[in-house]
């Protein structure tokens, strides 16, 4: 019926809707097939590097605000695309969609070029002289591992991840570019002090656009070194057979092998018996043995002829002792004393001065990791035992550039010159200020510190002693005060007369210290014996009055301790690496003079 509505309708089922033919044509055979891959070349979503940092602090090196030590390891894979300029099309044959490809040559860092690829600090030498350099390492298809020690170069990495070997690569000439700028800037202005002679910089000679230092006008340097603490590599693409080590060691024991066999085919190792049994008869061995003996004797009374090469190599051994252990580390020493006391002491005599590599361990066993200050007089006498060193190595190579400039003018055929980096490493050594600071602040400070800690000390009743031995010109009554007579100490060695008057001049100052320091005694024990306190307690360290409290807030000590170890520990560097320079630079005649002249 119209207008009505069935409540129960009728439930029927329902037809399922006819295939047509076409669609499923149209489905499977018309509409493309899609296949996934991963994007290849630039766009590829590979991991090409992974870096690992672990850092490590120590409770000294927080207080002290040191920096941590940190190592760090990246592996890296570097891809075809990267290093060539890959030239693609379309064929059938998936194979040959790659025609061919142009290699992009991007030198590696300086830390994976060899030295005689880095000329004046650049990587294939400044632009124009690039031909100049022999062994530019260039980035390959592969894997490399780099590695570090340097906090800041690990930062750098990180942030040379965002960017691929050719935004590196220009980053890598900007920083060579501000170096050069810097090393110009630096050049500039110590000969605008040298033209001075009073030391002094022109504002204008220092550039707006480099960093410098107000006070003192020296340029910062732009950069750290990093390079020096990295090291980068390229692993090898294939590996040599695992026999061939083994070979190349056992071929010459086959050799040998071989050579043995053929003498005793041929009689020549009966031929060899018999005329051995000829020699022994005839009593040849017994008169060669009594020889050796007697040699041995002599040699054992006298000593060797010649034994510049064996000290020579005993010196590198110490030397090498020396650096892989710690001043404070009981337990590695007993290899150093050993060796000093077996091989060196027996060859040398008591006179010399002792070599660079023991007076620097010994003063750095009193300055770390606790200051002594009772060995403050050792302190003062190896430092003078090290200046005397630095001082021979100046004028070793003040004499080089001398020979040298007057070689250069002469143009004598068949005599080396100096290269620019080497006049550059000579010049360095007699670059002045080193002396200045020496006295200024080391020595005398050192005197400071000394006396200063001293008035609280149990050993007080030296300090009359101590101010003799550090001021002998305080207590001239005559004469005169900067003669040599008065100063014969080993801690003023060679002490030109304005540097002794300089020393007069701190010893005068220290009196006046002295004195205060006395009358300000004086007074504090008149009011606590006013009061009933005995001179025990008085002069004691108790809870309720210190007296060493007392005094260094009376009178703070004058010298920075850490700031002073800072310049003893660069000071000491100095002079190993202007050694290092020179003995590198002229090896056997260099460490004969110094040991000679020591």
């Amino acid at each position: 019926m119209v207008g009505i509505i069935d409540p129960n309708p009728s439930k029927q089922p329902e037809e399922d809707p006819e295939v047509s033919l076409d669609w499923v044509w149209d489905s499977v055979f018309t509409r493309p097939i899609k296949i996934k891959r991963p994007a290849q070349g630039k766009f590829s979503p590979k991991t090409d590097e992974r870096c690992f940092t672990w850092c490590s602090q120590s409770v000294r090196g927080r207080f002290e605000g040191r920096d941590p030590r940190c190592r760090s390891l990246c592996i890296r894979r570097v891809f075809e695309h990267e290093v060539k300029q890959l030239t693609t099309h379309f064929s059938l044959d998936s194979r040959s969609h790659v025609v061919n490809g142009a290699a992009n040559e991007y030198p590696l860092p300086p830390e994976g070029q060899p030295s005689s690829a880095i000329i004046d600090g650049a990587v294939g030498g400044v632009p124009g002289t690039r031909s100049a350099a022999e062994g530019v390492r260039y980035w390959k298809e592969g894997w490399y591992i780099w590695m570090t020690k340097n906090r800041w170069a690990a930062q750098e990495k990180m942030d040379l991840m965002m960017f691929d070997l050719d935004k590196q690569t220009a980053w890598m000439r900007t920083k060579e570019q501000e170096e050069r700028a810097w090393a110009e800037k630096e050049a500039q202005i110590e000969r605008e002090r040298e033209r001075n002679g009073d030391g002094h910089v022109p504002p204008a000679v220092v550039s707006d656009d480099l960093e410098h230092d107000e006070q003192e006008g020296f340029l910062r340097h732009p950069y750290p070194n990093a390079a020096e603490e990295s090291f980068l590599i390229r692993v090898p693409t294939k590996m040599p057979p695992l026999d061939l080590y083994a070979q190349q060691v056992l071929a010459p024991t086959r050799k040998v092998l071989g050579i043995v066999e053929t003498s005793f085919k041929n009689g020549d190792q009966k031929e060899l018996a018999l005329r051995t049994w000829d020699l022994v008869q005839n009593g040849v061995p017994f008169t060669l043995v009594k020889n050796v003996i007697m040699n041995f004797i002599e040699n054992w009374r006298t000593g060797p002829k010649d034994v510049t090469s064996a000290c020579l190599s005993l010196m590198e051994t110490l030397k090498k002792l020396v650096s892989e252990i710690e001043p404070h580390e009981a337990d590695s020493k007993e290899a150093l004393y050993t060796h000093i006391e077996q091989h060196i002491l027996p060859h040398v005599d008591a006179n010399e001065c002792p070599p660079l590599s023991v007076l620097v361990y010994a003063a750095k066993g009193i300055i770390e990791p606790t200051f002594l200050y009772e060995s403050i007089p050792t302190l003062l006498e190896i430092l003078a035992q090290i200046e005397f060193t630095r001082s021979l190595v100046e004028k070793q190579a003040k004499t080089a550039l001398a020979l040298n400039a007057r070689y250069t003018a002469s143009s004598k055929p068949g005599v080396r010159i100096l290269n620019h980096a080497e006049k550059k490493a000579l010049k360095k050594i007699v670059k002045d200020g080193i002396r200045l600071v020496y006295l200024e602040e080391i020595v005398l400070q050192l005197y400071r510190l000394y006396i200063h800690s001293l008035w609280i000390s149990p050993k007080a009743y030296i300090l009359s002693k101590t101010m003799r031995s550090f001021f002998p010109s305080l207590f001239v009554k005559s004469g005169d005060r900067l003669a040599d007579e008065h100063w014969q100490g080993l801690i003023h060695h060679d002490f030109s007369k304005e540097e002794r008057e300089r020393v007069h001049d701190v010893g005068e100052a220290t009196k006046v210290f002295l004195s205060e320091a006395r009358e300000w005694d004086l007074e504090r024990m008149a009011y606590f014996k006013k009061r009933g306190l005995s001179e025990e307690e008085i002069f004691g360290d108790g809870d309720f009055i210190s007296y060493p409290q007392n005094f260094r807030a009376r009178f703070p000590c004058p010298v920075d301790e850490n700031m002073l170890i800072d310049v003893l520990l660069v000071y000491m560097g100095t002079v190993e690496e202007s050694v290092d320079t020179l003995e590198n630079l002229f090896p056997a005649d260099t460490a004969v003079q110094l040991r000679n002249s020591a």
